[in-house]
């Protein structure tokens, strides 16, 4: 205010107008503390005189509840000699009770002691009504807030439940070293009633009402500004801002105001008192004549708006500095500004609005009231306007409203399933649509029902278990993989994660999850483990072929060795001499049976053999091959029984695989079938079928071994002296010829010496006339051929030569290829076998350099190779010869290749000879 002057009285009468303008109530204390003044609109609000009010008589206008709180406040203030705050409920002259701010503060002497109180009440019913709602909305959304300025949440015991990382940065303390822990065991400096915080914090705690107060923290030397509210948990929240750069502005400012109030005493003592009210009002007051001019300011409003001086200020300065929104974004036009509002002679309170300052472009949110200051015949002489900052907390609102949204939007956007449950029971809270999508059910149907309900009844128990040791606090989260039912009925896979939120004293309220499908996972690492299983098995059974292989082949080979010794020591032509060609020739039919086997089974494996169809009987069939296969059954001591149906039993296929698929199981019959058993052979016809069974009395399957009967190398027969022999490849030729053919083979045993069935069923061929057979032709001789043979092996190539020889052929040899060539141009041969694998040019460069001679164009070249692949014949045919035969070659098939393949080229170069 101004400096002292003359006219102090009327100076003080206009003064007090002020006052009791003020949309607030004022009164003023002694240093005791015994009130001696209060405004006009004190007195009208509580409806009783002033005098009534002295002393300590207005404290019996406060709600009962908030007496002797507001007395131990007021007592604690004279105490000190410090500020005195509280909110409290003050009764109207109607009865009613509303909540009004009631501040206070000490003006001192010279030398510091106190001469008298001043304070304020300002009505806060609407705005204290609307914290406490704002305040339950806010302490709902907690769990959220992680951002934004300084903020904790205690528990109803004062411990740390909550911490963002503002105030870790504002308190220099980690999260770590708070959570759980008492507040005023982390801070003792604070702990006790000489503590504001202590103190403010217990009331909330205690009343349920929203504080709010700016105190000095000494450790840290900090001003912070503090808004303390009630959870709903039972606990508080506490907000912070640091108001240290503004405290050290009022403390300047309040210097200033002493010294000024010092001086005004010396004048006035009366009329310091009321500048020293007025000026000690936190909230910005600016007094307004009726012609807009500025009248006063005090300092709160100049520190606001950063206010140089209030001489000549008019409205005007205030529309050209700033621009008034209201919250909805609409501008204010002049008119509706709150001042001229005030300036018609209207009251309001706790209006809020935007504010922009046009030349720096700073915004805030502040709350307006206004009150017209009237003389003694009721004409309005001035208007007041109140202003509040109310930036932060709006701030802080809008700040929790994003986090609210963004959290939201997370949630129900999240590529994995979300959801909440009841720690309880288990129960759903709510879910995303995800979460919907992975287990097929609506959101309602989900939210009526319990996590237990998805769960695969297998996992139920174990993962209920797991869950709980989350919840009972052994372990931090809860994390599993788990079988789900769908709605559909289908069981899939998925992963799951959940932690607990917890309430102020540490009780689960509901734990917090994340939901992902991870079946196809599953069945590709079930897959993977089949795949490695198949690889280790397939990997034994190699193993254990190459032991048979290398067991089987041995065998001929001492037979052999022993025949071939007694032929050189025998007398030609004697039994021991035919005994011994007997063994050898069967040792030599078994080793090739064996490598033919071998071959087929690669053959079918990889789709190479070529079925050659045509109309078989197999009745027929089968009884030729019963007896052809007869005295191996008289010469092991079995009975073979034959039983074949009369009709005819036609089939289209190839007679030489069928024979392969009959006579293996004939043999197998013989092989495991002990001397007096039986075998029963039958073929007759079931629906549109052929049907051939095998069965014996012997030996059996093992319940273990049947499934498997039909995979390559398996064999019932794992003794070490193998003594039935083989390479367990005859039940898988079976199988492949018999699908070749669209027909299927089953295996049948009651277990080991309980003997065996196995049922052949092929599709019955059309009913269609079958051609008469040609009457055999006569026999005729087999004309000699002259043959070339080419083979690097000197006795492979000399004893062909000599069994050809035997045959009335006359035969030449060449143990290497360009040898081979000259000799073939001296001996103009009918037929050349040739070996594939010779040193230096090989069999095909052979071919292919015949082909090219035009002498030799014409010879008829047959191909000798252990490899009989598909490939192999290709490859031969592509470098030009006529026939492929593997190695070693069958003799009669050779003889008869000899008199009736190659006679077509044979005559065909006899004409262009």
């Amino acid at each position: 205010m101004a400096e002292p002057r003359a006219g102090a009285a009327p100076a003080e009468g206009r003064c007090r107008r002020i006052l009791d303008s003020l949309p607030g109530l004022v009164w003023a204390c002694r240093a005791d503390g015994a009130c001696d003044f209060v405004s006009a609109s004190w007195v009208a609000y509580t409806g009783l005189p002033a005098p009534e009010h002295h002393g300590l008589g207005w404290q019996r206008v406060l709600h009962p509840d908030d007496q002797a709180r507001a007395a131990r406040a007021w007592a604690s203030a004279l105490a000190s000699a410090g500020c005195f705050e509280i909110e409290a409920r003050l009764r109207r002259h109607d009865g009613v009770y509303r909540w009004f701010s009631l501040r206070s503060a000490p003006s001192r002497d010279d030398h510091g002691a106190v001469v008298a109180w001043s304070g304020i009440a300002v009505d806060v019913h609407e705005q204290h009504e609307h914290a406490r709602h704002e305040a339950a909305d806010l302490a709902r959304a907690f769990d959220v807030l992680d951002r934004g300025e300084p903020c904790y949440v205690l528990d109803h015991d004062f411990r740390y439940v909550f911490v963002n990382p503002a105030q870790e940065r504002l308190s220099l303390k980690m999260r770590g070293e708070t959570l759980g822990r008492c507040i005023w065991e982390v801070f003792p400096s604070v702990a006790g009633p000489h503590s504001r915080y202590f103190r403010e914090y217990h009331r909330v705690m205690r009343e349920r009402v929203p504080v709010e107060f700016d105190e000095y923290y000494a450790p840290l030397d900090l001003w912070t500004h503090v808004n303390v509210y009630p959870t709903k948990e039972g606990g508080i929240a506490v907000f912070f801002r640091d108001v240290t750069a503004r405290k050290r502005a009022e403390e300047e400012r309040g210097r200033l105001v002493v010294a000024l109030r010092e001086t005004a005493a010396r004048a006035n003592q009366s009329r310091a008192q009321l500048e020293a009210v007025f000026q000690a009002i936190p909230d910005g007051i600016v007094v307004f004549d009726m012609n807009g001019h500025v009248i006063l300011v005090n300092d709160a409003e100049a520190a606001l708006h950063d206010f140089k001086s209030s001489k000549q200020m008019r409205l005007e300065y205030f529309t050209s500095f700033f621009e008034l929104t209201d919250l909805d974004g609409r501008v204010l036009s002049v008119d509706a500004w709150p001042v001229s509002r005030a300036l018609r002679g209207e009251s309001f309170a706790g209006w809020q609005l935007h504010a922009r300052r046009r030349d720096t472009g700073r915004e805030w949110f502040l709350s307006f009231s206004g009150e017209p200051v009237r003389d003694e015949e009721g004409k309005q002489i001035l208007a007041i306007v109140v202003t509040r900052d109310v930036t932060e907390f709006k701030r802080a609102e809008e700040a929790l409203r994003q986090s609210e949204a963004q959290y939201r939007a997370f949630f129900e956007m999240a590529i994995v399933g979300m959801g909440q449950l009841d720690p309880a029971t288990g129960r759903i809270l709510c879910v995303n649509d995800r979460y919907c999508d992975i287990t097929g059910y609506s959101r309602e149907e989900l939210l009526s029902g319990s996590v237990r309900d998805l769960t695969h009844p297998d996992d139920r128990h174990e993962d209920w278990e797991r869950y709980s040791r989350m919840i009972r606090g052994e372990v931090d989260e809860y994390c599993a993989e788990k079988r789900y039912i769908r709605k559909d009925g289908r069981i899939i896979w998925v992963h799951v994660a959940a932690r607990l939120i917890r309430d102020a004293a540490g009780k689960p309220i509901r734990s917090v999850g994340i939901l992902e499908d991870i079946t196809q996972r599953k069945k590709a690492e079930q897959a993977l483990r089949e795949s490695e299983a198949a690889l280790r098995a397939a990997d034994r059974h190699k193993d254990e072929f190459l032991a048979m292989l290398s067991h089987e082949l041995r065998n001929p080979l001492a037979p052999i060795r022993n025949g071939l010794y007694i032929l050189e020591h025998a007398a030609p032509g004697g039994p021991q001499a035919l005994r011994a060609h007997a063994a050898i020739v069967r040792q030599v039919t078994h080793m090739t049976r064996l490598i033919d086997d071998l071959l087929d089974v690669t053959r079918i494996s990889r789709g190479k053999i070529q079925l050659q169809r045509e109309r078989v009987e197999l009745g027929e069939l089968v009884r030729r091959l019963a007896e052809d296969l007869g005295p191996t059954f008289e010469q092991a001591g079995v009975e073979l029984e034959v039983e074949v149906e009369p009709a005819s039993l036609d089939v289209d296929g190839d007679p030489t695989r069928l024979a392969q698929v009959v006579g293996n199981l004939l043999t197998n019959a013989v092989k495991f079938t002990p001397r007096a058993g039986h075998a029963f052979l039958s073929a007759k016809r079931e629906g549109n079928q052929a049907v051939v069974r095998v069965r014996d009395d012997g030996a059996g399957i093992a319940p273990e071994t049947l499934p498997h009967v039909f995979e390559p190398f398996v064999q019932a027969d794992r003794t070490l002296d193998r003594s039935r022999g083989g390479l367990g490849l005859g039940l898988s030729l079976v199988k492949g010829l018999c699908e070749m053919h669209g027909g299927t083979v089953t295996a049948e045993s009651a277990g080991l010496g309980r003997g065996a069935v196995f049922t052949v069923r092929l599709p019955l061929a059309p009913e269609i006339a079958r051609s008469l057979a040609a009457a055999p032709a006569a026999a005729t001789r087999k004309p000699a051929r002259r043959v070339l043979v080419i083979e690097d092996n000197v006795d492979a190539a000399e004893t062909l030569r000599d069994a050809l020889g035997m045959g009335d052929h006359v035969v030449e040899v060449a143990f290497a290829g360009p040898e081979g060539i000259e000799k073939a141009r001296r001996f103009k041969p009918d037929v050349v076998l040739c070996d594939i694998g010779l040193p230096g040019m090989d069999g095909y460069g052979v071919a292919r350099t015949m082909r090219a001679d035009p002498k030799l164009r014409s010879v008829y070249l047959v191909a000798l190779s252990g490899y009989a692949l598909q490939e192999d014949v290709e490859r031969s045919r592509q470098a030009g010869f006529d026939r492929h035969m593997a190695k070693p070659p069958n003799l009669t098939a050779l003889e008869k290749m000899l008199s009736e393949v190659g006679r077509s080229k044979l005559e065909e170069a006899a004409g262009t000879g």
